[in-house]
């Protein structure tokens, strides 16, 4: 299927460099306060989809099919900060577009999808840096910390166990 390219997209690729924004969904808690956010990584709004990607000081920095790393500002104006303490970023889920723009041009071009992962590990210094996996490589485990079972009573050996109609014996 063939389609005609934008004439944003024309212009960014016809560039000897470009430099894309990137959108994204963040699956923060429907319950918090803000429920899922978009934000870009451009200097305004973009709409697209439906949705407004909220300008966010946010970079996508290496991106890969594995993975990436998120920078969020830590400023005083800026949301992240108490997101990250209250809610929190980890285990929540990420998608991200890729936006073909050219900077002198108003941001109407199509975006096309890039990435699905899960957010991870969080540090907290002059900014926020959120680590990001790729979903299917990504083990989510809940919040609360996950210890082995414990257990008070062990057939004794020989001992015959019926499990989804065969019978096992306990060595």
């Amino acid at each position: 299927m063939s389609r005609t390219l934008q004439a944003t997209v024309q212009t960014a690729i016809g560039k000897s460099a470009t430099r894309p924004a990137y959108l994204l969904k963040l699956g923060l808690s429907a319950a918090s306060p803000i429920g899922t956010t978009y934000a870009a990584t451009w200097d305004s709004n973009i709409i697209w989809g439906g949705d407004t990607y909220l300008a966010s000081g946010v970079e996508v920095r290496n991106l890969t099919s594995t993975g990436c790393l998120l920078e969020f500002p830590n400023g005083s104006s800026d949301p992240w900060l108490n997101l990250a303490s209250t809610i929190g970023f980890r285990n929540r889920t990420i998608d991200i577009y890729q936006h073909y723009t050219d900077l002198t041009q108003s941001p109407q071009a199509d975006a096309e999808y890039v990435f699905s992962g899960i957010m991870d590990e969080t540090t907290v210094t002059d900014n926020i840096r959120v680590s990001v996996q790729e979903r299917s490589r990504a083990t989510v485990f809940p919040v609360e910390s996950i210890a082995a079972g414990k257990f008070n009573f062990l057939l004794p050996s020989g001992s015959v166990i019926t499990w989804a109609g065969r019978d096992i014996v306990v060595r």
